[in-house]
């Protein structure tokens, strides 16, 4: 269970704009060896379950404009940030030994040099840490419904804030995979 979680963790994170359906996503998200939250989780919960384990698939609201993420983020990324969308944050709970336990595969391990909560040496029995500040959470029946959810969402936003959401992810991408 420990090993499947690091496998996923280390998946490097980049938002990448074509793994939005879960049913296809567990396979696209090898192939691209990288994703975000949601690709992650679908693909985590979704091999739990195949081992038996009980899953519930949750997100939060957050927001880019974090202070834990403005004061490492370099100063046009952050600008960026002020103005991007709230989002949805996606990750699971896991039955183990009788006890939910939080598990957020999001942030690979070479994001901790720029300043990223990584979650290391997880010992399969306490909860993680949040990889953002979360400021609600819902849970959704099935990683099916977290994305009909979001998709729900990004129907909502403006044209405007789509345009602004595609320049952050753009200049975080690239951050991310460069470090500069």
């Amino acid at each position: 269970m420990v090993a499947l979680f690091e496998k996923i963790r280390n998946i490097p994170y980049i938002i990448e704009k074509t793994l939005l359906d879960p049913r296809s996503e567990p396979t696209a998200i090898l192939k691209l060896n990288r994703g975000s939250c949601s690709p992650k989780h679908y693909l985590l919960g979704t091999m739990y379950e195949e081992m038996g384990l009980k899953v519930k698939y949750l997100s939060y609201k957050f927001t880019w404009n974090d202070d834990r993420f403005l004061k490492i983020f370099p100063e046009d990324l952050a600008l960026l940030g002020k103005d991007f969308p709230m989002l949805d944050h996606f990750y699971i709970d896991v039955l183990i030994n009788n006890k939910w336990m939080l598990v957020d595969a999001s942030f690979n391990p070479e994001l901790k040099q720029l300043g990223f909560l990584i979650n290391e040496n997880w010992d399969g029995v306490k909860d993680q840490t949040n990889a953002f500040t979360p400021l609600d959470r819902k849970e959704h029946a099935t990683a099916w419904n977290y994305a009909s959810y979001m998709q729900q969402e990004r129907d909502k936003m403006s044209s405007e804030q789509k345009v602004k959401a595609g320049k952050f992810v753009e200049r975080f991408n690239a951050w991310v995979e460069t470090g500069c």
